[in-house]
């Protein structure tokens, strides 16, 4: 004898509510916020003479620990130059990061080869373009080190 499914079970599994579309939570700023450095200001203030890093708590040092042993692990496994950890940009986007807080979630593989790589074809094209200028105005003289 077989079972047979209750009308309101196969009805239920035809049938399904749409679900609500749920609104993007809206970026509210706090008042920390209106204090807190810029990414650029935090990098800047890192590399001015004299910047002594702060002491960092027990708790601090093995997250620490943990995070820079995920950085050698990410680097190595993707063949990642090293010297990417000098690169200004590279430092900007860490500290970006982190004001973020958890939760950030980084572009996906399509949107940085069109979108966001398209958007910074063109903010360069549009540096390159002021230089131009500049070198009108003021002469330009092209080295090379060969």
């Amino acid at each position: 004898m077989q079972d047979q499914e209750s009308p309101t079970r196969a009805s239920a599994r035809c049938f399904r509510a749409t679900p609500a579309k749920r609104k993007k939570p809206q970026m509210v700023q706090t008042t920390l916020d209106m204090f807190r450095k810029t990414p650029e200001e935090v990098v800047r203030e890192r590399h001015t003479p004299g910047f002594v890093e702060p002491e960092l708590s027990e708790k601090k040092k093995k997250q620490h620990a943990k995070l820079t042993k995920l950085w050698a692990k990410v680097f190595q496994e993707n063949g990642m130059p090293l010297s990417v950890i000098n690169n200004g940009s590279f430092e900007l986007m860490i500290d970006a990061i982190a004001q973020y807080g958890p939760g950030f979630v980084p572009p996906s593989q399509e949107e940085l080869r069109g979108p966001l790589f398209e958007k910074q074809m063109k903010w360069m094209a549009e540096l390159r373009e002021k230089h131009e200028k500049a070198w009108e105005r003021h002469g330009c003289t092209l080295m090379v080190d060969s």
